[in-house]
């Protein structure tokens, strides 16, 4: 095993420190953005669950777009997904 080196023990402090003062920053910001993608993603689910034929894939795209655009991406999405 190497030995750490004191550049590495200061670049580990830093990083952690970046960390911790964009989580005290932007705490709320990413919670909300988390919650909207689990319950967004959780109505997809559902409503693939109960209607196959108009089914829409989970993956990061539908996050994203769900994480930014709420309710209206999940329309949206299906909307498009009727088009094509």
């Amino acid at each position: 095993m190497e030995n750490v080196n004191s550049q590495q023990v200061i670049i580990a402090l830093i990083f952690v420190c970046v960390l911790m003062l964009i989580w005290s920053v932007w705490r709320k910001q990413l919670l909300t953005v988390f919650l909207k993608v689990v319950v967004g993603m959780g109505i997809v689910w559902l409503i693939n669950l109960l209607f196959l034929f108009i089914a829409i894939g989970l993956n990061g795209i539908t996050a994203g777009t769900i994480a930014i655009l709420g309710l209206p991406g999940i329309v949206m999405l299906y909307i498009i997904n009727a088009l094509l």
